[in-house]
Order: C-alpha cells, then sequence, then structure tokens
C-alpha cells in the first residue's frame, strides 16, 4: 500500500492509501501527472496535472507554483513519487 495526501480544490487535504502510486495518479489526477518539488526538501513532492487548463483552482503553493484541479503529496526518492512516511504524511 502507498500512503500519500490528497489536496482537493475547496477541501482540506486528507491522507490516503492507494496499491500503487500510478493507481493513486490514475484515480486522483485529470489527464497525465506531473512531478515538481515546490518545498524546502527533495524528499517531498507533488504529483499534479501537467495541462491544468479549464481546472478549479486549488492552491497557492508559493510564489511561483499554483495548482490547479487534485494534487498528491507524495515522497520522492531517486525522482520518483514513492509512499510518504508516516512522519511526512
Amino acid at each position: 500500500m502507498v500512503r500519500l495526501l490528497v489536496i482537493e480544490p475547496g477541501y482540506c487535504p486528507y491522507t490516503a492509501s492507494f496499491t500503487s502510486v500510478e493507481a493513486a495518479k490514475q484515480e486522483t489526477i485529470q489527464g497525465e501527472a506531473q512531478l515538481i518539488l515546490p518545498f524546502d526538501t527533495p524528499k517531498i513532492g507533488l504529483l499534479c496535472s501537467l495541462h491544468s487548463s479549464g481546472m478549479k483552482y486549488n492552491r497557492q503553493i508559493s510564489e511561483d507554483t499554483t495548482i490547479y484541479g487534485r494534487c498528491l503529496v507524495c515522497g520522492v526518492s531517486d525522482s520518483k513519487a514513492i509512499s510518504l512516511t508516516r512522519e511526512q504524511a
């Protein structure tokens, strides 16, 4: 099982379990997903839609990063999305 943080527009973030990161992306992200590292650590990333046109505003992550549509906060290892540890979640 993979533990990720789901962030939906207009709702508080919540943790969810998925069978894999790929399953989480397919169930949560609209269209093609991209992994970005907008936080101050290379060990936590954000999976979000590559093309956000027409999607509902979600969050302003930083001055340069605005998220539209649903996204996932994940762990990162070797530039790949992985499960969050209990502490990270």
